[in-house]
């Protein structure tokens, strides 16, 4: 991502940026171009606050990127600091709406109990029952559930499951949505096929793996510059992280 601002001596400069989501930020790579007539550049820190997920994570620098000092280096890699125990903030609860559509074949319902496990890149939930007031997982009907649990960050895969209890427990699900309420995001999640004893391949437990899509996040970057003059600079920021296939991502 190219930012271009005028930068001065002993200031704090705050720039907002929106790009895909790149979950939890291990490092950056901050560098400029050295153009300019005084391109040397004395970088404090860089704070960046992930604006949705409610998160901010400070970078460290206090060296020097020029051509003329210190190593000549003009690009850097910074890493966040860890956080002491008392720092550390409590764990924040996230709200899931899940969307559960069951087909429309003969005997596609179920009376069984329901239960579903989160997998994501920072956690996973154990199972947890689909329950509601109104009789749920008919033949052809969509039904709706809120689930409040930890954050468990980018969803990569879910486990659906029954117990298999009830006079008609066969049960054929064709797909379930999960809206994370907290990040804006919506995960669908496809299956058409039976979850019974006594069709397909006799399971009752599926792993299903989401469609994939992506959701800009917006990031707030705060950084401390000390420059030898006021210089038109340019310079960029590369997210790295843990959760993509391709961990670069250049916003």
């Amino acid at each position: 991502f190219l930012i271009e601002k005028f930068l001065f001596f002993n200031r704090k400069d705050e720039f907002t940026i929106e790009c895909p989501n790149v979950g939890e930020l291990n490092k950056i790579l901050i560098a400029h171009n050295n153009k300019g007539s005084a391109p040397g550049w004395f970088l404090d820190q860089i704070l960046i606050e992930d604006v949705i997920a409610h998160h901010l994570y400070e970078f460290p620098c206090n060296r020097w990127l020029a051509k003329d000092e210190d190593d000549k280096e003009i690009a850097r890699f910074l890493f966040p600091k860890k956080s002491t125990d008392h720092e550390r903030q409590p764990v924040r609860n996230n709200q899931y709406k899940i969307t559960v559509f069951t087909g429309k074949k003969t005997g596609a319902g179920t009376d069984a109990d329901v239960f579903i496990t989160l997998y994501g890149n920072l956690a996973e939930t154990g199972p947890i029952k689909l329950e509601s007031k109104k009789n749920s997982f008919e033949s052809g009907k969509k039904d709706e559930f809120t689930i409040e649990c930890p954050n468990v960050g980018e969803l990569n895969k879910i486990l659906i499951a029954h117990n298999n209890k009830g006079s008609a427990s066969g049960w054929f699900l064709d797909q379930i949505l999960i809206e994370d309420v907290n990040w804006h995001h919506l995960y669908e999640f496809p299956c058409n096929r039976w979850l019974a004893k006594d069709e397909d391949d006799k399971e009752i437990a599926r792993f299903l793996f989401p469609k994939k899509t992506v959701t800009n996040s917006q990031y707030k970057i705060k950084s401390h510059f000390d420059i030898t003059s006021s210089v038109f600079e340019s310079f960029s920021v590369i997210f790295e992280t843990q959760i993509n296939a391709n961990p670069h991502v250049r916003c």
